[in-house]
């Protein structure tokens, strides 16, 4: 195959978060310049010039103030995955 026809690549990015934590963050990130929640996990195709660079993305994690103590000792895992 001739790679050097092709000139779009379709992707998807898919963010989540898990782990015991997981529940008690306000978690999120940005991306293409849109924001996404990683609590409810997100998902979304977009198109890339082929050769060109994914994007990074940024995450933002918050503990409320009001959490307790059955937070400690806890962790979780962001989860960011690109499918092409």
């Amino acid at each position: 195959m001739n790679w050097n026809c092709i000139k779009n690549i379709k992707y998807r990015i898919v963010l989540s978060i898990e782990g015991e934590l997981a529940s008690g963050l306000d978690a999120k990130a940005e991306f293409n310049n849109e924001e996404y929640s990683l609590n409810s996990g997100s998902t979304k195709w977009f198109s890339l010039q082929a050769g060109a660079d994914i994007p990074d993305v940024a995450v933002e994690i918050k503990l409320p103030v009001e959490a307790g103590n059955e937070y400690q000792n806890k962790t979780a895992n962001i989860v960011v995955k690109v499918e092409a």
